[in-house]
């Protein structure tokens, strides 16, 4: 059995022990730190003012650009053909050559129709037209015989009519009696009958060939069409391109209006760019356009505007100009039509405007160095541009022009980050000065 005062006594000596322990590592702790306070490093005081932070500045001034108006477009082929059949009938074959992605010239032939029917309505019309001119020809002979005969029955009547006046006067003289005289009259009458039928049917003969004739012309015509019909029967492309889409079969019937392929020719693109209505006082024929693929930066077409559309679109308030773009579509650089592209148009007149770095505007706001100190001011924007200005002495291509400029020869500092504030002192290194710690960052970048 133990003893319960020997367990007492051991805990209040093991108590003692914890106390003593924690106070003698509690004054060794502070002694470790009334040292170091005592062997710390003073601060050593500066003499003069202290220098500034450098930060890059440009030099406000006036530059000769042109203004620039984005906009944007769908490409589309300048030359682009639905080709339809023209006659009812059934495809009998297609080309070789017509399959999507083929290229085709002018006069390739894409299918071919059936055309046995019209074959057969160009031969009886043209058979009907022989049977015509045989006749024709037949009635010009009849009026040939008519008008000699004419003649003949008029030479006859005019003998007939001088032996009706010698019979006459040989009467009056008693030389001849009245039978005579009326023998001779009658003579006269059947010379006179005869010639009429004669005029007559030389007189109608022309008539009937005249109708004969525009019975020809009229059969001509059926041929003529006949055989367009039958030429129709062959479908070819009407102009050179590529085949975007075959849309019939063989053993197809088609109507006259179905679409039997689409052609495109991908040299030549037109784009219509719809711009701010804004643009219209500043762009014209003939000013250059940047164009760029919407979603890439790496593939960039120049152009120049054809013609601008006379009309603004109220609704949108755009206005509508069109670039045209000569391309060798085999080259993997060309403009698909249906690409979707961004444009960038200059105006062909330079103007003399003021401009700031984009990065430099924070807000609405640009912050300049005035007498060493950071001042921020509001500015205005009037509209992008993008280019290089080689007179800055930056890498910049994108820049704001100012609506109302900036005091001549301010300090405009580029990268106003959000350190720096109004009344900060800095130390101003101009853009293109070499040997400045901002100018090995901004080089850096």
């Amino acid at each position: 059995m133990s003893d319960p005062h020997r367990h007492s006594r051991s805990g209040f000596i093991a108590l003692i022990t914890r106390l003593v322990v924690g106070g003698a590592i509690i004054v060794i702790a502070f002694g470790i730190a009334g040292w170091l306070v005592g062997t710390r490093p003073l601060p050593q005081m500066a003499s003069g003012d202290r220098p500034g932070r450098e930060v890059l500045v440009l030099e406000v001034q006036q530059h000769s650009i042109s203004r620039q108006f984005k906009g944007y477009g769908v490409a589309e082929a300048f030359q682009r053909a639905d080709v339809p059949s023209r006659v009812q009938s059934t495809v009998t074959q297609l080309s070789e050559g017509s399959r999507a992605g083929r290229h085709v010239a002018t006069g390739a032939v894409l299918a071919q129709l059936d055309d046995l029917d019209f074959r057969m309505q160009r031969n009886a019309v043209a058979q009907q037209i022989i049977d015509l001119r045989a006749q024709m020809t037949s009635r010009s002979s009849e009026l040939l015989r008519a008008t000699d005969r004419l003649e003949f029955a008029q030479e006859e009547l005019s003998l007939k009519q001088t032996q009706l006046g010698r019979v006459q006067r040989a009467r009056d003289s008693g030389a001849a009696h009245d039978l005579e005289v009326e023998a001779a009259l009658q003579d006269v009458l059947r010379a006179q009958s005869a010639a009429s039928t004669a005029r007559e049917l030389a007189e109608r003969l022309p008539a009937s060939i005249a109708s004969l004739e525009a019975q020809v012309r009229r059969f001509e015509t059926d041929h003529e069409l006949a055989e367009e019909l039958v030429k129709r029967c062959t479908i070819t492309s009407p102009i050179d391109g590529v085949i975007e889409s075959i849309d019939v079969r063989v053993g197809e019937s088609l109507q006259p209006g179905s679409r039997v392929a689409r052609i495109v020719n991908p040299d030549h693109i037109e784009l219509p760019i719809r711009l701010p209505a804004s643009a219209r006082s500043f762009i014209g024929r003939g000013d250059r356009v940047s164009l760029r693929a919407s979603g890439t930066s790496s593939l960039t077409w120049e152009a120049t505007v054809q013609r601008v559309s006379p009309e603004n679109d109220p609704l949108r308030r755009t206005m509508t100009v069109y670039v045209d773009l000569q391309q060798d579509s085999s080259t993997a650089e060309a403009l698909a039509p249906g690409q979707f592209v961004e444009a960038l148009v200059a105006s062909s007149t330079p103007q003399e405007l003021w401009l700031v770095p984009r990065r430099s505007l924070r807000s609405g706001r640009v912050l300049l160095a005035v007498d060493g100190m950071i001042q921020s001011t509001t500015v205005e924007s009037d509209f992008a541009y993008h280019g290089d200005i080689a007179e800055s002495g930056l890498p910049d291509r994108d820049w704001i022009v100012l609506a109302q400029p900036l005091t001549a020869g301010s300090l405009v500092i580029v990268e106003p980050s959000r350190l720096l504030r109004d009344g900060m002192r800095v130390q101003p290194i101009r853009s293109g000065e070499s040997g400045s710690a901002v100018d090995r960052k901004d080089s850096a970048k």
